[in-house]
Formats: structure tokens, C-alpha cells, sequence
């Protein structure tokens, strides 16, 4: 009886990290490029920014990874606002007018990048994949960036 293994199946490497990082679709900016469909009532629209498809060092990131960034993404860009967003009083009182330093209405908003409540919001995909956006109230929003978006990351 022989203590040598027998070689298993050969694994094409490279062709599992080809795929991995296959399938990436071009980012479809919907500030610039807004898709047929408009905020109503008091719904902020907002687009989550795409993972990273590579490391600060270079190093490129697989698929999974991206996915997995996709669904804990919190910080995103605000593309439409509904006329009723940030108008009124809650019922404590507190003026919606006064969102946060300069935004005094909802199209102040409009453009901005911000930091959504984990989970918050419904999630609108097309049909096609095309993008991906959140409806989410003026509550879901945690905060307003005035620095580089890609600053903050969600952890579970």
C-alpha cells in the first residue's frame, strides 16, 4: 500500500478569479442620468454608491465581496426628493425645514451625499439591473457629507 496521494481534479485559478471579477455593469449615475420615475409625497430618493472594484493598494476586489458591500452600503447620493420631504412640523414639534447646515428644503438635498440607517427604506431595482435606488424618509437619514463619501463603511 503506497502513502502517496493520488492528484486530484486540476482548479484553473485564474479562470475562478476571471469570473469572480466578471460580470461588473457600468455605473449608471441617476443624479446625471435620473431613471422615469419621480419622488412623491415625502420619499427621498437615494443611490447607494457602487462597492469598490478595487483596494487602495490595487489589489482588485472579487464579486462576492462587492455584493456583500453592496448590501451593507449606508452612504449613498440623494438623486430626487419628493415636494412634501423636508416640509412641515413631526409631531414633536421639530421644523423638517431645518434638515441640517444649508438645507432648508428638499432641493438642497438633491445632490448631496448622505448616511442612511442600516436597512432603512425600500429598495427599487429595475428589472434589469440597470440600478438600484432607496425610498427613504428624512428620519432614515443620519447625516449629510461634506468630505469624501467613500470615507465611511457600515460593519455588521
Amino acid at each position: 500500500m503506497s502513502n502517496r496521494m493520488t492528484p486530484g481534479p486540476r482548479i484553473d485559478i485564474d479562470r475562478m478569479t476571471r469570473d469572480a471579477l466578471a460580470g461588473d455593469r457600468p455605473f449608471r449615475d441617476l443624479f446625471l442620468n435620473p431613471p422615469p420615475v419621480r419622488a412623491t409625497l415625502w420619499n427621498i430618493y437615494v443611490q447607494p454608491l457602487p462597492p469598490p472594484k478595487e483596494t487602495r493598494g490595487g489589489i482588485q476586489v472579487v464579486k462576492s465581496v462587492q455584493d456583500a458591500e453592496a448590501i451593507l452600503q449606508i452612504v449613498g447620493r440623494v438623486f430626487d426628493v419628493g415636494p412634501a420631504a423636508l416640509d412641515g412640523k413631526t409631531e414633536g414639534g421639530i421644523d423638517l425645514s431645518k434638515f441640517g447646515e444649508g438645507i432648508n428644503s428638499g432641493k438642497d438635498l438633491v445632490g448631496r451625499y448622505v448616511i442612511m440607517q442600516r436597512n432603512a427604506g425600500d429598495k427599487v431595482t429595475a428589472v434589469d439591473d440597470e440600478y438600484v435606488f432607496y425610498s427613504v424618509t428624512c428620519s432614515a437619514i443620519i447625516g449629510v457629507i461634506n468630505g469624501d463619501p467613500r470615507g465611511f463603511r457600515a460593519y455588521i
